[in-house]
Parts: structure tokens; C-alpha cells; sequence
């Protein structure tokens, strides 16, 4: 069987900064509320290292030969999954004294590989698949009372407000793209209670 697993080469920086700011000054009812802002930045270079060192290659029926890593491989390319950049943001505001809080939640990831190029006759390689994450905007708010004694809880949650599609692709350079998952992933909206007993 196949039982090559190639090296990586990775090193990231991630910076994140919380800071919070009381609203006693807007007057009465405000004065267990806090406006904050929830921010962290992500980057991450990833990298295969591979070279002619020979892997073996399975054939028809158990029979394998051996051929160089990187026919199978490219030098340089991005590790599954790992986007680049990351980027994370939330603005809300909160009660410090009971369960109230509104928050605007923003996140952008770069594009990432989700799937190694297929082989063609263990030679040539097609190109790697791409997924493009983009912008999503999400809105959650949460608010606690009470009634005959038992704690409940409303929730509201509004997901992908900025109508982010889903894009999956192949890129052939002068060739164009293929997009072979494309969708709209639509907006979601969820109203729940829950209580404590």
C-alpha cells in the first residue's frame, strides 16, 4: 500500500486584544452594562517539503513501483486545510450583573486547500482544490429572566447575514477555474429557549 506522508515546514503569529469600555455615562440601566471589542489575527505559513527521495506507488492489484515524491507532491504547496490568514472580530455589549448580551460577530479566512490534485498516470498532477471561506457576518443575542423561580434563557441568532456563498475550485491559471462546489449557503435565523431546573 501507499505509506508515504510527506514533511511540512510551519510557523504562524497570532495577535489577540480584548478591551472593554463602561456605559454607566448613557445613564440609568446602564450602569452594569459594558460595550467590548474582541479582536485576534491569525497568520500561518505552511509549507511541504518535499524532493526526488523515491516513495513507493501502488499499481493495479498489490504491485507497486517507485517513483520520485515530488512527481506526487508540488515543493512549497500550502498544507490541507491551513488558511493563511484568520481573522476574527466581536463588537457587543453586555450586562456585567445578568445574563443580556448583543454581539456582531465578523470572521475572513484566506483561501485554504481541502484536497490534494488528482494523479494522472502517476506523472502528471492535476491542481490542488481551493476553497474560498471569504466574509461572514453573524448576529447572536442572548437574554436571561426569570419566571415563578426557574432561570430561563432566550437566544436569537442570525447566521451569515452577508449571504457568503460556499465556493470550491481548481485553478488551471491561463485555462480559467473549474467550480465543481459552488452554493448558496443561505442565511439562517434560530430563535431558542432553554431553562434551568
Amino acid at each position: 500500500g501507499f505509506s508515504y506522508a510527506p514533511k511540512a515546514e510551519l510557523y504562524g503569529v497570532e495577535v489577540e486584544a480584548t478591551k472593554y469600555f463602561p456605559l454607566e455615562f448613557l445613564g440609568n440601566g446602564f450602569g452594569s452594562r459594558r460595550a467590548f471589542i474582541i479582536a485576534n489575527y491569525t497568520f500561518t505559513n505552511s509549507k511541504l517539503k518535499v524532493g526526488d527521495e523515491p516513495v513507493p506507488y501502488p499499481l493495479a492489484g498489490s504491485a507497486t513501483q517507485t517513483i520520485p515524491a515530488n512527481t506526487l507532491y508540488t515543493d512549497g504547496a500550502p498544507l490541507t486545510g491551513q488558511s493563511d490568514h484568520l481573522v476574527n472580530l466581536q463588537v457587543g455589549v453586555e450586562d456585567t450583573e445578568s445574563l443580556s448580551q448583543l454581539t456582531v460577530l465578523a470572521s475572513y479566512a484566506s483561501k485554504r486547500v481541502t484536497a490534494r490534485g488528482a494523479q494522472y498516470n502517476g506523472l502528471d498532477t492535476l491542481p490542488d482544490t481551493y476553497e474560498y471561506p471569504g466574509v461572514n457576518l453573524d448576529l447572536v443575542a442572548r437574554q436571561g429572566f426569570a419566571v415563578a423561580g426557574t432561570d430561563f434563557e432566550l437566544k436569537l441568532e442570525a447566521r451569515n447575514l452577508l449571504h457568503t456563498k460556499y465556493k470550491e475550485y481548481q485553478d488551471f491559471g491561463d485555462n480559467g477555474r473549474v467550480y465543481f462546489n459552488r452554493y448558496d449557503r443561505g442565511r439562517i435565523y434560530s430563535l431558542g429557549l432553554s431553562a434551568k431546573f
